[in-house]
C-alpha cells in the first residue's frame, strides 16, 4: 500500500506569487543582459575596424618636414590623411618670396622603427602659389605602401618651379637620411637656374591711337 506524500502549501500566497514571477523573469533578464553585452562588443569592434581603416596607426607614426631655408617654399602642419586605401598628406604651403610658384617636386622617405629605409617616393605637384602667400592643400604621393606603428616619415622638397626661376636642392635625400640618424648638420645645396619653359604671363601690346582730324 503506497502512501502519498503530503503536498506543501504556501502559507503566504502573495509571497509565493512574487517568487514565481521572479523565477520566470530571471531567464528573460539574463537573455536581455547577454543581448546588451553582445551589442556593446559588436559596437566596439566596429569602432576599432573603422579607426584602422581611416587612420592606419597614425598616432604612432611620425611625419616630419625637412625645411631648407634657401628654398622659396616651406610646408606647415603636415598630417597624414587616409582616403580609402590611399594615404594623402594635408598641409599648408607657404611662398616666402615674391615670385609666383608653379609646382614642386617632393621626396618622401619612410623609415621603420629601427631607422632602416623601407620606402622612397618622389612625385610632382603642380600648384600655382602667388608671392608671399600661403594656402592649404592635399599632397597625393603614390606607392607609400602599408604604414606600421613606429614608422618615421621624412618629407622634403627636391625642386621648386617658379615663373622665372627653378630651385633645385642637391643632396636632399642624403640630408633626410642623416637627419634620421641624428646628424642635423647635413644641409642640401640649393642651385638656381632660369625657367626657360614657363614664359611670364602675356602682356597686351600698347596700341597708340591717333587722333582724327
Amino acid at each position: 500500500m503506497s502512501v502519498s506524500k503530503p503536498r506543501l502549501r504556501c502559507i503566504h500566497p502573495s509571497r509565493c506569487d512574487r517568487t514565481s514571477v521572479m523565477n520566470r523573469a530571471q531567464p528573460t533578464v539574463a537573455r536581455l543582459m547577454l543581448l546588451v553585452l553582445l551589442i556593446f562588443m559588436f559596437w566596439q569592434a566596429s569602432l576599432t575596424a573603422r579607426d584602422r581603416l581611416q587612420s592606419p596607426e597614425r598616432s604612432a607614426i611620425d611625419l616630419f618636414f625637412f625645411d631648407v631655408a634657401e628654398l622659396p617654399v616651406r610646408i606647415d602642419e603636415p598630417k597624414l590623411e587616409a582616403d580609402g586605401k590611399r594615404i594623402n598628406i594635408t598641409c599648408a604651403v607657404a611662398n616666402r618670396q615674391s615670385e609666383e610658384l608653379l609646382g614642386f617636386r617632393f621626396l618622401l622617405l619612410v623609415f621603420d622603427v629601427s631607422g632602416k629605409l623601407r620606402t622612397r617616393v618622389s612625385w610632382t605637384e603642380r600648384s600655382v602659389l602667388s608671392g608671399f602667400s600661403i594656402k592649404r592643400t592635399r599632397l597625393q604621393p603614390t606607392g607609400i605602401g602599408n604604414l606600421r606603428a613606429g614608422d618615421r616619415l621624412m618629407l622634403g622638397i627636391d625642386e621648386v618651379i617658379g615663373r622665372e626661376t627653378i630651385w633645385h636642392a642637391t643632396g636632399e635625400e642624403k640630408a633626410l637620411r642623416a637627419y634620421v640618424r641624428g646628424n642635423h648638420d647635413v644641409v642640401p645645396e640649393v642651385q638656381t637656374a632660369p625657367n626657360k619653359y614657363d614664359s611670364p604671363p602675356a602682356q597686351l601690346p600698347l596700341i597708340r591711337v591717333r587722333p582724327q582730324n
